[in-house]
């Protein structure tokens, strides 16, 4: 199916090329500065805030500074924003009240690009991010197992349906052939379901293939390990680089 691709300062998800995303995890206000430069100095194409790790991740006016800092310091690389709940991989004890208000008047500010939600929480959001020109990544998280292909296939249309900009999935795989249940599910989205750009995760070693290969089975946007990593199954940019000049963008 075609794909609607998005262009957000000169970098184009879900165009031919795979874009590399570094996310960014910083505690404290030194770590922010610290992460921005070593961001500076390895030029990916996007970069995420994963907010849920900052040590004032409760005090809204916190968060509007560190955004504004990166704004102004790095403002070249397109940015998602996410505030992840515990349920899905975050680090920070906040209600969910509390949180989906963050959210919410951090897309306000208009000081970030995309705006990561799962797909339990989107419609609120969404709502307000298409309000103030935000993009979205909708996503489903499993950190215990790879389900079944079609309930992944299911949550990838489902994301679409709720109005989507972008369909995101990461699941945990026990074995290889829960990694290859993910791009089977991948590519029938793209195939014959999808009209917008999607990022498909196999987390671990085990699934570390799905952040170069996953670009055959539909994937528009790999993340990279940063300065510091959630993932070990993460690879470093230069090494994705490496790998996609020589086999996907030549």
């Amino acid at each position: 199916m075609n794909i609607k691709t998005i262009n957000i300062k000169g970098k184009i998800i879900g165009g031919d090329k795979p874009l590399i995303c570094i996310p960014i995890m910083p505690m404290n206000n030194d770590e922010v500065v610290e992460e921005c430069e070593y961001v500076k100095d390895k030029k990916p194409d996007m970069v995420e805030w994963r907010a849920d790790f900052y040590s004032n991740v409760h005090d809204l006016n916190s968060i509007l500074s560190v955004l504004d800092y990166i704004k102004r310091t790095i403002p070249q690389f397109p940015l998602i924003f996410a505030l992840r709940s515990d349920e899905e991989g975050g680090h920070a004890a906040i209600e969910e009240d509390k949180r989906i208000g963050i959210i919410d008047k951090v897309i306000r500010a208009g000081l970030i690009d995309i705006v990561d939600i799962e797909i339990q929480k989107c419609r609120e959001i969404i709502d307000m991010s298409k309000r103030n020109g935000i993009y979205t990544i909708v996503s489903y998280y499993n950190f215990k197992e790879t389900p079944k292909e079609t309930l992944m296939l299911s949550k990838l249309v489902e994301a679409q349906n709720e109005g989507a900009d972008i369909v995101k999935i990461a699941v945990k795989p026990k074995n290889y052939f829960d990694v290859i249940a993910l791009f089977n599910s991948a590519l029938t989205f793209k195939e014959k379901y999808g009209s917008i750009p999607e990022i498909d995760i196999s987390m671990s070693r085990i699934g570390n293939i799905s952040r170069f290969a996953g670009v055959y089975f539909g994937s528009s946007v790999t993340f990279a390990s940063g300065l510091k990593s959630s993932d070990s199954g993460k690879i470093p940019i230069e090494k994705l680089r490496m790998l996609f000049d020589t086999f996907v963008r030549c």
